[in-house]
């Protein structure tokens, strides 16, 4: 098994994601609101994803490691 992505992210008041940063090797310089951990590709690669795909992403890969 691979390392899993780390995803920090901050939002706004609507939800909208606002920064973020992730990686497999990461680590934030700044508190963050969220953290996720993935192994979708998805999460280095978008620069559209949602708060909601970042959840969703990171529920799949636990329901998949069981």
């Amino acid at each position: 098994m691979s390392e899993p992505i780390l995803v920090y992210v901050n939002t706004n008041e609507n939800g909208e994601i606002t920064s973020k940063i992730a990686g497999k090797n990461t680590i934030p310089t700044e508190p963050y609101q969220y953290f996720f951990m993935t192994n979708n590709e998805e999460a280095l690669t978008s620069i559209d994803a949602t708060l909601e795909d970042y959840k969703r992403w990171q529920q799949e890969d636990f329901e998949n490691a069981e």
